[in-house]
C-alpha cells in the first residue's frame, strides 16, 4: 500500500512538471470576468480592449489586426495610430506561471530597447484592479492593458505566454506561443530585425 502510494505520488508529480511552462487562455476562471464583453470600440469602461476583426493562428506576414487598448495609466494606444513604430505585444495573465516569470527578462529587454522607437503593450486577461494590485510587488515595463481576452483570441494566440512583433507597416513579423529558455531572446532578435 505504501508503496502505491509513493508511486502515485510520483506519477503525479511528473505529470505536473511536465506541463509547468505553458498556460493556456482557455482557464475558466476568466470565463466570467469577460462574459458581459461588448466589442464597443473601447467607450465601455469595463474593457481594455477593443478590435475589428479575427485572425487565423498562422498570423505572420498579416497585417495586424486593428486596436483601440487603454492602459491601467489612461493612455490610449490604437494600431493606426502606432503606425511607423514597432510594436511588441505580450499576451498574459497573472496567474500564469511562465508569463510572470518571463517578466524580469521582458524588463531587460525593454531597457536594452528604450532608446528605440519601439511601443511594448502588455495585454493581460485581469482587471484593472488586479492588475494594479500585482504590479506594486512584481513591476512590468510594458505598457499593461486589463482584461484583452478577446483581443488575445483575435490573434490567434492560444498559449500563454504569447509575443507578437508587429512592424512599421503594421504587419505581423514574429509570433510565438509558450516559454522556452529562447523565448525572450528569440522574440530580442525579431525586434533587433526591424531596426
Amino acid at each position: 500500500m505504501k508503496n502505491v502510494l509513493t508511486l502515485t505520488i510520483i506519477g503525479l508529480l511528473t505529470v505536473l512538471s511536465s506541463t509547468a511552462q505553458n498556460c493556456t487562455f482557455d482557464d475558466l476562471q476568466y470565463e466570467s470576468m469577460y462574459s458581459d464583453y461588448t466589442n464597443s470600440g473601447g467607450s465601455d469602461d469595463k474593457d481594455g480592449c477593443s478590435f475589428s476583426s479575427a485572425m487565423t493562428n498562422d498570423n505572420i506576414g498579416n497585417k495586424a489586426i486593428p486596436f483601440n487598448v487603454k492602459d491601467i495609466n489612461g493612455n490610449h494606444y490604437t494600431l493606426e495610430e502606432l503606425k511607423g513604430q514597432i510594436v511588441v505585444i505580450n499576451f498574459w495573465f497573472i496567474d500564469c506561471n511562465p508569463c510572470t516569470s518571463e517578466i524580469p527578462e521582458l524588463n531587460q529587454m525593454v531597457e536594452h530597447f528604450k532608446n528605440d522607437d519601439i511601443v511594448f503593450l502588455g495585454m493581460a486577461l485581469d482587471s484593472e484592479e488586479r492588475l494594479k494590485t500585482f504590479l506594486k510587488t512584481t513591476p512590468f515595463d510594458y505598457n499593461i492593458i486589463p482584461k484583452c481576452k478577446d483581443i488575445v483570441t483575435a490573434y490567434g494566440i492560444k498559449t500563454s505566454p504569447g509575443h507578437v512583433v508587429i512592424d512599421k507597416n503594421s504587419q505581423i513579423v514574429y509570433s510565438s506561443e509558450g516559454l522556452t529558455p529562447e523565448t525572450v531572446k528569440n522574440l530580442q532578435a525579431a525586434i533587433e530585425a526591424q531596426l
